[in-house]
């Protein structure tokens, strides 16, 4: 099922004349019948601004449309069953007048099989009621005090930064959209392959801040490398912080995680994270909320903060229950210690190249997916050494 150029034009012209949107976004297709040319063509788009937050528009063969408001693109289980219809995720940008609002609509499309396209609100909706192919997600836990911890990991735990500039431009964009979205920012940290932040909802949700932060950085980096695709896991990692006791474990868990990980032998010479800005370098972080909970008086606030970060702990927080995964930058000085040959272990000889393989699976947070990516070997022929 596809869209000729002709009809493409038709739709946007349709749109932009009648609803005068900066970006469409096309999500999919719906079709009723057998076959294209016996099919009642429906088209699922995006539109920013929309009628409503979460509007989805069903633009008809004829192009009349109807607006389906109350859906929330991201969870698609929110359908019932009276008629039958299959969804074609298509993900295409057909209009955009600025290229910043491709980076905020990142939409999420579970897959579905036979169902109804007759949208109902959530708490009408029966549970996976159409059959969503794999686990349906749980919803995300509110925060009293609209404070969360979060984490976005790269897809396939693979690297998101690839030199300094990429964390300068990903701090930049947190600031940018600090100011947008009126949030408050507690603490953050970049890691390798995901970073953690600690953050307060206010006139904004902690979904469409995320959404802002990552689909930018995300655009960004796709332009800079010159790739596409996703780079974060499609779902951020979320838990609601709703004491001041829970707030600074979290706290002291973010800026030790460099640590913790091997990244830095104290907090206060990782260079990534918001330790240093507690101590008077503030840039980014709101500082007086923790601050204060350690004393009104600030010297002596800073003083007792300080001890209490290079504390040793057991903190347990938003990804304890993970197993710990090796980085591609350290799996890599792994094969350079195995072998001088790092670059090119696809030439080694058979027996050389397994007993390398083996010791690399051998290790601590070592995948065989990550390998696979690293050295160029298929999953299947490392799956079997």
């Amino acid at each position: 099922m596809y869209l000729l150029e002709e009809e493409k034009n038709k739709i946007i012209e349709f749109l932009v004349d009648k609803l005068k949107p900066k970006f469409i976004y096309l999500f999919g297709f719906f079709a009723r019948g057998e076959g294209r040319e016996n099919s009642d063509l429906d088209l699922a788009v995006y539109l920013d601004p929309p009628v409503s937050e979460y509007d989805l528009y069903l633009i008809n063969s004829d192009l009349s449309f109807e607006v389906k408001r109350d859906v929330h693109l991201v969870d698609l289980r929110n359908v019932s069953t009276v008629f039958a219809a299959q969804i074609v995720s298509t993900r295409e940008v057909l209009y955009c007048e600025d290229e910043i609002l491709m980076a905020n609509y990142e939409i999420r499309v579970l897959k579905m099989g036979q169902g109804d396209r007759s949208f109902v609100p959530e708490k009408e909706a029966p549970n996976n009621r159409l059959g969503v192919i794999g686990m349906p997600r749980t919803a995300r836990k509110r925060a009293k005090s609209g404070i969360y911890h979060v984490m976005l990991r790269g897809i396939n735990r693979q690297n998101i930064f690839e030199d300094d500039e990429d964390r300068r431009k990903l701090l930049k964009i947190i600031g940018h959209f600090k100011l947008v979205s009126n949030y408050e920012l507690f603490s953050y940290c970049l890691m390798n392959n995901h970073f953690h932040l600690l953050i307060k909802e206010n006139s904004e949700s902690i979904s469409m801040i995320i959404k802002r932060i990552a689909g930018s950085y995300v655009h960004w980096y796709n332009s800079k490398y010159e790739r596409c695709g996703h780079l974060f896991q499609e779902r951020f990692k979320s838990e609601a912080v709703d004491s001041s006791k829970y707030f600074l474990t979290v706290l002291r868990y973010i800026h030790q995680n460099p640590v913790k990980a091997g990244l830095s032998e104290d907090v206060g010479k990782f260079k990534w994270s918001s330790y240093g800005e507690y101590l008077g370098n503030v840039r980014l972080v709101d500082v007086d909320y923790a601050l204060n909970m350690f004393s009104e008086d600030r010297r002596q606030a800073i003083r007792l903060y300080e001890r209490f970060m290079n504390e040793e702990n057991e903190d347990k927080c938003l990804d304890y229950e993970e197993k710990i995964r090796l980085s591609d930058e350290e799996v890599i000085k792994h094969i350079r210690r195995l072998t001088s040959n790092a670059a090119n272990l696809q030439q080694l000889e058979k027996s050389e190249r397994d007993k390398i393989i083996k010791e690399l699976k051998s290790l601590d947070g070592v995948t065989v997916r990550q390998l696979a990516r690293i050295t160029g070997i298929s999953k299947s022929v490392i799956g079997r050494i």
